[in-house]
């Protein structure tokens, strides 16, 4: 799959520029990166589709290899938590991408509800939604995604440029990790990232919760359905049954379990 000429204009014009002042280095017309500390930060635009010249999509990533060589050492774990990258070869755990702005983004950034060369498709159609520079001016296409990138990408991007906080802040509320596999790879990735005081104290708080009697627990599903505003008053107060907490329980001696094989892989049993 070849990248199209008009998206190495459109990436030549103006980003370039603004990624090599960023401290991001050249790999080709279409593709800069950062490296260091085992993670690549890097900002690529991919092929363009066949039956669509003139097409590509763009991506921002960071990717950190080390997570998923951790998920990869777990049970029943044979894919990466990586993602490709804009149809590419490279791979991001962490992903911002112009080609996925919503019309509110695209609005706020360039008083218009589209770009001009901006195709938003649904997420049921086979293509993502893209840019197309088909028969439109290169150069001045070019300026307005290094602005849309400015603006929209790199405040996420810039407070992400350590290993400390490759993997953004931690979580200011409650947080508890479950089966879904982006918690796991949170979690996977706050330890990668250093924060290994945190990690310790969620993956010990799961075999805490996994251990608690039904008297303990009650307590707990109340107030869940306290804090669920939807219910009405009277199922709030009522009695917590017994199958709740059996439910609870298996819930939480099945995260008991993960956590426990997360501890494996990373060496803390």
């Amino acid at each position: 799959m070849a990248v199209a000429e008009a998206a190495k204009v459109v990436f030549q014009t103006a980003l370039a520029g603004t990624l090599e002042s960023k401290g991001f280095r050249r790999v080709s017309d279409t593709n800069y990166v950062i490296e260091g500390d085992g993670i690549e930060w890097r900002v690529v635009f991919g092929p363009e589709y066949k039956d669509a010249p003139g097409t590509f999509l763009d991506a921002t990533g960071i990717f950190i290899p080390e997570i998923d060589r951790l998920n990869l050492a777990l049970p029943n774990q044979t894919k990466p938590l990586s993602e490709p990258m804009a149809r590419t070869k490279y791979r991001a755990h962490f992903k911002d991408y112009l080609s996925g702005l919503t019309d509110h983004r695209l609005s706020s950034v360039d008083d218009k509800n589209f770009d001009p060369c901006f195709v938003k498709l649904g997420q049921s159609q086979e293509k993502q939604s893209h840019w197309d520079a088909e028969d439109q001016d290169w150069e001045a296409l070019g300026h307005r995604i290094d602005n849309y990138w400015k603006l929209e990408t790199w405040p996420w991007l810039e407070h992400r440029l350590s290993l400390e906080t490759a993997c953004g802040p931690l979580p200011k509320e409650e947080w508890r990790a479950n089966g879904f596999r982006g918690s796991w790879g949170d979690i996977l990735g706050w330890w990668v990232c250093g924060h290994k005081d945190y990690v310790i104290e969620e993956l010990e708080t799961i075999e805490r919760d996994a251990r608690l009697s039904d008297d303990e627990i009650r307590p707990l599903i109340r107030e869940r359905l306290r804090r669920n505003s939807i219910l009405p008053f009277d199922l709030v107060l009522r009695r917590v049954r017994q199958s709740e907490i059996d439910e609870w329980r298996d819930y939480r001696v099945r995260e008991m379990r993960l956590a426990q094989d997360i501890k494996r892989v990373i060496g803390l049993i």
